[in-house]
């Protein structure tokens, strides 16, 4: 629970003095909140020590916690360009000059470190999530359809509570 807090924390003060800025138009870029999110989100996956297969398992869950029917202004095609757009973003580094996360420096710092902490903490076995979760953590970002990322809370830890992201299922025992 630090660690979520720790990093709610952070990303909403970099997410308060990131909208500052674009009030202030001391960011010479238009607003990238949706883009941010999934930089962020790879930043604390990456953190955390998960492959890119893992990644590609969170994300998953994340999709599939959308709602079956979207808002009619919901994009229902993807094209080509959309995901390699998408890939770059969940790719990349976010320390770059021409990253939006040049406005808030330490806001990347903050994911990456949790990450590191939920690493540390599966490995001493202080997470409980299942057995898949012995040396690996399992991050998911809570996505509200129609909301920017960076506006709902970070991070969630699945724990199987009401609102969180569920654990995978557990295989039937076999005779």
């Amino acid at each position: 629970m630090d660690v979520a807090h720790d990093l709610f924390h952070a990303d909403s003060r970099n997410i308060l003095h990131y909208l500052h800025q674009l009030d202030d138009q001391l960011i010479p870029c238009r607003d990238h909140r949706r883009e941010l999110g999934l930089v962020l989100a790879s930043t604390l996956m990456r953190g955390a020590g998960l492959d890119w297969y893992e990644q590609g398992d969170v994300w998953a869950k994340v999709a599939a916690h959308r709602p079956a029917a979207l808002p009619a202004s919901f994009p229902t095609q993807v094209t080509d360009a959309e995901l390699a757009a998408v890939r770059t973003l969940i790719t990349a580094c976010g320390n770059s000059a021409s990253s939006p996360l040049t406005a808030a420096p330490d806001w990347a710092e903050a994911f990456q470190a949790a990450g590191a902490q939920l690493a540390a903490l599966a490995k001493r076995g202080r997470l409980s999530r299942g057995p898949t979760l012995r040396t690996r953590p399992s991050c998911a970002v809570r996505v509200e359809p129609g909301q920017p990322l960076l506006t709902t809370p970070g991070v969630l830890l699945g724990n199987g509570r009401p609102g969180r992201v569920p654990s995978h299922p557990r295989p039937e025992a076999r005779p």
